[in-house]
């Protein structure tokens, strides 16, 4: 869970592997396994159970890199 934590947070692998001793593929793996499952939780919540929204308020930030636009972070939310 604390490695989850930190690498949710923006931790860089490395540094994880470098405070706590864990070997970077045993890290690597942890994260994707985490991703699969987050993905299957979001899979049966949103997109198999259909919902009427009814009005949904959305927005972004962009963020400049190098004379290109990135797109940073989306969120909706339903109203």
């Amino acid at each position: 869970m604390l490695v989850l934590t930190l690498l949710s947070h923006g931790c860089p692998r490395q540094a994880i592997v470098a405070a706590l001793g864990f070997d970077e593929r045993t890290v690597r793996r942890w994260e994707q396994r985490a991703g699969a499952h987050t993905e299957r939780v979001h899979a049966h919540l949103v997109e198999e159970q259909p919902r009427d929204l009814g009005q949904v308020r959305a927005d972004e930030i962009r963020v400049k890199a190098q004379k290109k636009q990135v797109l940073g972070m989306a969120l909706a939310i339903q109203v």
